[in-house]
Order: C-alpha cells, then structure tokens, then sequence
C-alpha cells in the first residue's frame, strides 16, 4: 500500500507498472573479470613506501604547526605512492604499488610494531627458506598471509611483507614510540576519574574495543566541494579563506587564525591530490607510449587524459567524475580512519575533515 502511495505521488500509474519487467542481472565484463580474478589469488602485501614518506616529511618540518605539518606528511605519502595500472582497467588508482595492498600507521599506534622489532628483525635476517618452501601457496581466508615463508615476512598472520622492508618498519615505529595516537590517547585518558572501570571493561571485552588496530570504517564524505569545483578551484578557495581568517580575522584573533591554519593544511592535501592523480596520468602516458595493442594502447591514452582533468579541474564526464569520486575515497579511508592498517583495493588524506 505504501509503494502504491509512492508510486502515485509521482504520477506513475498502474498501467505504467504492467510495462515493467524483471532483467537478468548482466554478466561482469570480461576486463572486471580479470582484475577480481587476479585480486582473489593474490596475498595481502603491505610495504613501506607511503609510511616512509609520511614519517620522512612528518620530521622534516618538525616545529611548524601541527595541523600544517600533518597535512604535509599525508600529501608527501600520496605524491610518492608508485603508480601501477593493468591494461584492461578503466577506473585506475590504488593504496600501494599492489592490487592488493596496506601499509603501517606506526604514527597512530606503534606500540604493536615495537613489541616485535627484535623478533622481525631476526626473521628478516635469517636465509630463506629452500625452494619448495619458498614457492608454497601460503595463506587462508582472503589472501591473508598467515605464516613466513621464502623472502616474505608474516605481519600478525594476515600481511605479507619483503624482508628488505622490515629494517625500515623498525626504524619508522621506533620514532613514535610513546608519541603515538594511541600513547597520547592512554597517557591523558588514565588522569580522567574511572578510567581503571574502563579498562578493566575494555579487557574483558563486554564492549567493542578501541580501533587502533583493527579499522572500524566510519567517514563522512564531502564529495560536493571536489566535484563542483575541482582541485585547483578548491585551492581558489583555500587562498581566499586564508586571506579572510588570517591576522585579525574580524576581530576573532584566535580562533581566526585558527581557521586560517586549517586552510593552510588544506592546501597541502589538495597538492598532494593534484601530485598523486597526475603521476597516474604520466604513467598512463609511459605505458601507451610502450604498448602494441592498438586497444590497450587507446585505454591508456584515454585514463591518461581522465588524470590529467581530474587532478586540477571539476569532472567534465561520468566517468571523470566517478574516477574522482575513487579518488577521494581512497584517499580517505586511507588516513582518516584511526587503525594501523587499512587495507583496500587500491591511499589517505584529511579531505574528510578539511573539507
């Protein structure tokens, strides 16, 4: 009866209805055939490359303002993220180098890679497995990585990663041994009246359990801004809220410049936005260069031009759009949520919160 009502409301009749008939869901395409298939044989691989650079920026401008300096390490995470892109994708991007990869957050909890350093260490440094091991399928339940083996290192039985990039873990998470989300979060929770309730309830599990490592997804997207104006006009913006806000700001000096400093960090993600989704658009273009395939060749042409649009102005096409919307997506659940590892089919940014 409520549907009819519904339907009514908007002038659609019952004889309309009788037209309407039941189709077959289509099969996929033969090009997203292939990518799922290859996605469900590989292992979940995690590398150091965006982490690296995160952690490399992050302590380059030590000293500037926090919200600033944050935004400097994310952007320089997303504009070093090597590009890699199948010939039969349309929509392109992802979190690593890898289909299907991750990578460490030892800035939000460290504590975890630490409690392990000596161990990774000492795995890393033994010889490999003989050959037979080393080319065993190892893994159960999504690709997940669940013991050693070869030149692989297994990281809490789920991820996979080169023994060459365990050095770089250690070294990274040493740096945030007690400054991490999760250090600082304990260290002013425990000054707070029943806060021993709390973690005797958070140790006996009767309530979920903190996120810090294991990813509870919760973002709220504002895709409007990006999509309407694009990167570079979003940038636009930036300058002339910063023009606003900063200084006096009408009187707010304090929490004026505050906003100034928001737009500021603004800026640099959006960089960093523009600098990751042109890097695809080179890369496209190096591969087009190199392939014989007229029709690979024409596909890498055609994602080159998307990338190129998409990194500095508003989608012109769905599918610019819809490569974009990507894009913000990976972007953000990447480093918005508050896990040390996020793992996707695809990387992260604060265009959530700073947009």
């Amino acid at each position: 009866m409520k549907l009819q009502e519904i339907l009514k409301a908007r002038g659609i009749t019952d004889e309309q209805l009788k037209e309407v008939q039941e189709q077959d869901i289509p099969a996929a395409a033969e090009s997203f055939q292939r990518i799922m298939d290859i996605y469900y044989l590989l292992k979940v691989t995690a590398d150091m490359e965006s982490a690296y650079w995160y952690n490399r920026v992050w302590w380059e401008n030590d000293g500037d303002l926090l919200e600033v300096r944050r935004a400097k390490a994310v952007a320089a995470s997303l504009a070093h993220s090597t590009p890699t892109i199948l010939p039969y994708e349309k929509l392109v991007m992802n979190k690593t180098k890898h289909l299907r990869g991750a990578f460490p957050f030892p800035w939000v909890c460290a504590s975890f890679f630490n409690s392990l350093a000596e161990s990774l260490m000492e795995e890393a440094e033994a010889p490999a497995e003989n050959e037979a091991d080393s080319v065993s399928v190892v893994g159960a339940g999504g690709g997940n990585v669940t013991e050693s083996y070869g030149e692989v290192i297994s990281i809490a039985k789920k991820f996979g990663m080169r023994k060459e990039d365990i050095p770089v873990l250690v070294k990274v998470s040493k740096y945030w041994d007690g400054i991490s989300v999760e250090d600082i979060s304990t260290k002013y929770a425990k000054t707070l009246p029943g806060f021993e309730q709390f973690q005797n309830i958070m140790d006996s599990v009767l309530v979920m359990f903190d996120s810090f490592a294991i990813p509870q997804g919760r973002e709220v997207m504002n895709y409007y801004m990006p999509l309407q104006y694009g990167f570079d006009g979003i940038l636009e913006l930036c300058d002339e809220k910063i023009a606003e806000t900063m200084g006096e700001a009408g009187g707010d000096g304090v929490l004026g410049m505050n906003r100034g400093y928001y737009y500021a960090a603004m800026k640099e993600i959006v960089k960093g936005l523009n600098q990751w989704c042109e890097n695809y658009a080179r890369k496209a273009e190096d591969l087009a260069s190199r392939e014989p395939d007229e029709a690979y060749k024409k596909n890498y042409l055609e994602i080159a031009q998307v990338m190129h649009n998409i990194a500095h102005k508003r989608p012109s096409t769905f599918r610019e759009a819809l490569q974009m919307t990507l894009c913000l997506h990976l972007g953000v659940v990447s480093k918005r949520r508050p896990s040390v590892w996020s793992v996707h089919r695809s990387s992260g940014s604060g265009i959530a919160t700073l947009l």
